[in-house]
C-alpha cells in the first residue's frame, strides 16, 4: 500500500460523494469520538439542518469553519475514487501533518470558508423561517393518499443469486391510516406473496381498497421472478380480508389500478383490464384495450393517469390517449329469452402528443390541468385543445415538478430542494391567490407529496415521516 493509501485506511472518515451533512456528521462522529460533544451540540445540529440539501463542496467548507471554532481542522485526503476521505486534527498539530504529509506525497486539502476569519462561526445560508408542524416519524412512504397509506421499511434478504445479485424475498411493511394524527399503523413482515402494494386506489362511493401487490418466487436454482397480483378489501389492515381476482394475463408489477364507477380498470403503458362489476362481488379480470406502444424521448414517456374531473368524472390517460370507459348494449339469447349485457370499451377522445405523468386537477367543468417542463397546462376535453398556459416561477424546470388538488380550490405544485427555488406553491383557481412555500420552511425537509385532511389539516409526506400543519394557507400568508 502507498503511504496516502496506508494513512486513508487508519485514520479517515469516508462518506460517498452523493451523501449529505447528516451522514457526513455522522460518519466523523463514529471515526472520531473524542469531538462527540462537539458534533452533538445546538450550534452544530443548527449547521446540520441549514445545510441538510447541499452538496458536500457547499457542507464540508462549513464543516470545518465551524470546528475551527474548537482549534480543529478539517482535511479531505486525495485518492483515486469516488468516496471522499476526512480527516480531522488540532490545530497545534496541523503544520507538523501536513508537512509530513507533503513529504510522503500525500495529496491533501484544508476545509474552511472563504472570506471567514479562523475561529469564527460558520456562515449559515438564508434560508425562510421554519413554519410549526407536528412530525409523526415512519418508515419511508411509499404510497401516501387518504385514508390509507403504506411505508416501506427494509428488505428482506434470502442469500445471493447466480450472478452474485442478491435476492430479496419480500420487505417490512408499516400499513398507516390516516384518518388520525397520529396515523395508527400495522407494521408487517410479507415474504414472497404478497411481497407490498405498489399502487391502490379508494372508492369512496363503495368504501372499498382496490390493490396491486408485488409478488416474489425464487425457484430451486435461485432465480427470482417478479410479476403483480390484485386484490380487493374494505379492511386493508386485515391481510386474510383482500380478496384475490383472478386474472387471465400476466400483470406488470408497476401496473396502476382506478376505480371508475363499479369497476376496475388496471393500466400499464399501452394497455388496460377491467374487473367488471368489482363493487359487487366481481373478482375475474380481463383484457379491455390494447394499441401500439408510442415511442417517446426517456423523459417523455407515457406512463398511466387518472385524471378526477371536477364534476366527479374518471378519465384515463394512456399510451398519450385521454380515454373514458364507456359501455354499449348488446343482445344476446332467443326469441323469449333474450338478455342485454353492458360491454365496456375503452373510446379514444382525442390524443395529447405531452406526457400527463405528474399528476391533474381539474376545477371547471371539462377542462382539467396538468404540468409540463415548466408549464401548467389546461385542457378542454369536449375539443381535446389547449385553452391555457401558466408560466412557473422560482420553480426549477430541470426536475419534474408535480401537482395535487387539495380541494375544490387550492392546487399544491410540488418542486425540490433547492435553495434558490421554492418547496412547493399554491395555487387558488378559484381567486386566483398563489401563495409560496420557501426553501426553509419546513426546516431540513423537502414535500414528497402533500394532501388536504378532511379535517382541514395539511399532511406532508418527507424523508423520515409525515407532518401535520394547521391553517397552512394562513401561515404562508404571513
Amino acid at each position: 500500500m502507498t503511504h496516502a493509501e496506508t494513512f486513508i485506511e487508519n485514520n479517515c472518515a469516508f462518506i460517498d460523494w452523493k451523501e449529505e451533512i447528516d451522514e457526513a456528521v455522522y460518519q466523523l462522529t463514529m471515526h472520531f469520538p473524542d469531538y462527540k460533544s462537539i458534533f452533538e451540540n445546538q450550534d452544530f445540529v443548527k449547521l446540520i439542518e441549514n445545510y441538510s440539501v447541499e452538496e458536500p463542496e457547499e457542507f464540508l467548507p462549513a464543516i470545518g469553519q465551524e470546528l475551527s471554532r474548537y482549534d480543529l481542522v478539517l482535511y479531505e485526503i486525495y485518492e483515486d475514487s469516488d468516496r471522499i476521505c476526512l480527516y480531522i486534527c488540532h490545530k497545534d498539530n496541523s503544520a507538523i501533518f501536513e508537512k509530513d504529509a507533503k513529504a510522503k506525497r500525500i495529496k491533501f486539502t484544508q476545509f474552511k470558508q472563504s472570506r471567514k476569519k479562523w475561529g469564527e462561526p460558520a456562515r449559515l445560508l438564508k434560508l425562510a423561517n421554519r413554519l410549526p408542524y407536528e412530525l409523526y416519524r415512519t418508515e419511508k412512504v411509499k404510497t401516501f393518499a387518504y385514508p390509507f397509506s403504506v411505508a416501506e421499511g427494509k428488505w428482506i434478504k434470502d442469500g445471493m443469486d447466480n450472478r452474485g445479485n442478491a435476492i430479496y424475498i419480500g420487505g417490512n411493511y408499516v400499513f398507516l391510516d390516516l384518518q388520525t394524527f397520529p396515523p395508527r399503523e400495522k407494521s408487517l413482515e410479507l415474504k414472497y406473496r404478497p411481497g407490498g402494494i405498489y399502487y391502490y386506489d379508494y372508492s369512496y362511493e363503495h368504501k372499498l381498497y382496490c390493490a396491486l401487490f408485488k409478488n416474489i418466487s425464487v425457484d430451486e436454482n435461485k432465480n427470482r421472478k417478479h410479476w403483480a397480483s390484485i386484490k380487493i378489501t374494505a379492511a386493508p389492515f386485515d391481510m386474510d380480508s383482500w380478496e384475490d381476482v383472478k386474472c387471465e394475463d400476466y400483470l406488470d408489477e408497476l401496473s396502476v389500478p382506478f376505480w371508475i364507477g363499479d369497476d376496475v380498470v388496471i393500466l400499464y403503458e399501452n394497455k388496460a383490464w377491467i374487473i367488471q362489476d368489482a363493487a359487487h362481488g366481481g373478482r375475474e379480470c380481463r383484457k379491455l384495450w390494447e394499441t401500439p406502444k408510442k415511442e417517446q424521448p426517456a423523459r417523455d414517456e407515457f406512463y398511466p393517469e387518472l385524471i378526477d374531473m371536477s364534476d366527479g368524472k374518471r378519465y384515463i390517460f394512456a399510451n398519450g390517449y385521454f380515454l373514458s370507459l364507456e359501455y354499449k348494449e348488446k343482445k344476446t339469447g332467443g326469441l323469449f329469452s333474450k338478455k342485454t349485457e353492458q360491454i365496456p370499451e375503452l373510446k379514444p377522445l382525442f390524443e395529447l402528443n405531452e406526457p400527463i405523468n405528474c399528476g391533474t386537477a381539474s376545477f371547471e367543468k371539462d377542462r382539467f390541468v396538468y404540468i409540463h417542463r415548466g408549464f401548467i397546462k389546461e385542457i378542454d376535453i369536449t375539443t381535446g385543445k389547449l385553452v391555457r398556459t401558466f408560466e412557473l416561477e422560482k420553480m426549477n424546470p430541470k426536475v419534474y415538478n408535480r401537482i395535487q388538488k387539495l380541494n375544490d380550490e387550492w392546487l399544491a405544485i410540488i418542486g425540490y430542494a433547492d435553495k434558490n427555488y421554492d418547496l412547493a406553491q399554491f395555487w387558488n383557481f378559484k381567486t386566483g391567490e398563489r401563495l409560496k412555500m420557501k426553501f426553509g420552511n419546513l426546516g431540513k425537509f423537502a414535500v414528497r407529496d402533500i394532501i388536504e385532511h378532511p379535517d382541514g389539516y395539511t399532511l406532508i409526506s418527507v424523508d423520515s415521516g409525515i407532518m401535520k400543519i394547521d391553517n397552512l394557507p394562513d401561515l404562508l400568508r404571513k
